[in-house]
């Protein structure tokens, strides 16, 4: 492989890597399933700078609290919950705290999401040259 000069690479956004309160919104959502064959989903979470910070929701029986914060966090209502996939949280704004992890405290992680009246618009996403 040849040298390139990786001098002038601009910033892709970062994470959210500080503890603390952030405003963002849902941005995207992957779905997946474990080598257990248990089903999460993960939600992207971008804030108005443009860094990210990702939560993951398995979906089971012993974590579905956790979906429903976030369905709370989302302003859905009881209908909405009735048939709820989480791309019905595309878009919207929340309000989430982050935490170093116990026992990586190089990683953050979000321990609380809550809803917010604040609007958060992301950066545009930078168009690059990249072949693949």
């Amino acid at each position: 492989m040849e040298p390139r000069d990786m001098s002038n690479i601009p910033d892709g956004g970062g994470f959210i890597d500080t503890p603390g309160t952030y405003n963002v919104v849902i941005e995207d959502i992957k779905e997946g399933t474990t080598d257990n064959l248990t089903e999460f989903y993960v939600c992207i979470l971008k804030d108005e700078q443009g860094r990210t910070i990702r939560d993951t929701y398995f979906i089971t029986d012993k974590a579905a609290w956790r979906e429903k914060l976030l369905m709370d966090a989302c302003g859905l209502t009881e209908e909405q919950r009735k048939a709820y996939v989480p791309e019905m949280c595309l878009g919207k704004t929340i309000e989430i705290t982050v935490t170093a992890q116990k026992d990586n405290p190089q990683y953050m992680q979000v321990s609380k999401v809550k809803q917010t009246g604040v609007t958060v618009t992301p950066p545009a996403p930078v168009k690059e040259d990249c072949p693949f």
